[in-house]
């Protein structure tokens, strides 16, 4: 073994820093876009539930239309259990609405509503479940729009 020979093993090569480094820039950088994407994927399951909810509220509401816009009766009762039972937390406001074609309000509400003609529009909202960087905001909403197809059970 030569001197020249010493000196290289012992000054080694950069190759083993290199490789620390590389690991130490990945992990800043992999780590948080994993968990981005993990968050973006929760959110976009909560709102894809959030709207699936307003049309299981929307098929219940054609059926029970006459007080469903009136917080606290049956009807209503009715479709909000049917909407937030497709929610993970099971929690969240339902607001049911009559409308006419142009996108008004039915006047006197869904009382007046007209079979064939007139739509229901259940609106879901809950809040959000923020597990790491909490994108999107704190609610999540779904909306669902149905006709009013025959006379109410």
């Amino acid at each position: 073994m030569t001197r020249r020979d010493t000196v290289t093993r012992r000054g080694g090569s950069d190759r083993g820093a290199a490789v620390v480094e590389a690991v130490l820039l990945l992990a800043v950088l992999v780590i948080p876009l994993t968990f981005g994407f993990l968050d973006l994927g929760l959110r976009t399951f909560m709102v894809e539930e959030a709207n699936a909810g307003a049309r299981d509220g929307a098929r219940v509401a054609i059926l029970h239309y006459l007080q469903a816009d009136q917080p606290g009766s049956a009807d209503a009762q009715a479709v909000a259990h049917a909407a937030l039972a497709r929610t993970s937390i099971g929690a969240g406001t339902v607001s049911v609405a009559c409308k006419q074609p142009s996108g008004a309000l039915v006047p006197g509400g869904c009382t007046n509503a007209v079979p064939g003609t007139d739509v229901i529009d259940v609106t879901v909202t809950y809040p959000a479940i923020n597990i790491f960087f909490g994108l999107g905001g704190t609610t999540i909403s779904g909306r669902s729009a149905m006709l009013v197809v025959g006379l109410p059970q």
